[in-house]
């Protein structure tokens, strides 16, 4: 009887064993797994960044461009009215002539 009792005592340090060893391999690959999660944070938090500077240069680049279109109808607007009262002249002058 007391060598059963030591046989399955050894065989319940050898499964305490085994389990420390796979507790040991689930700690080692959990902080391995943080300082990757670690790394991927910290590269995300850059192309952030980076993204967004650049999305803040485009915003700027349109900006631009909007407020040059403005102006291009504006100026269309002043000449198109020019050009009305030019024609209304032309028109008149036509009249004349042909009086």
């Amino acid at each position: 009887m007391e060598d059963l009792i030591k046989q399955f005592m050894e065989q319940m340090d050898k499964r305490f064993d085994q389990m420390d060893k796979r507790f040991d391999k689930v700690e080692h690959d959990i902080r391995e797994l943080r300082e990757e999660v670690g790394h991927n944070q910290t590269e995300n938090r850059s192309h952030f960044k980076h993204l967004e500077s650049k999305l803040e240069q485009q915003q700027s680049t349109f900006q631009v461009v909007a407020d040059e279109i403005k102006g291009v109808k504006i100026d269309t607007m002043y000449l198109s009215g020019k050009m009305g009262g030019h024609e209304t002249i032309i028109n008149n002058l036509r009249q004349r002539i042909q009086s």
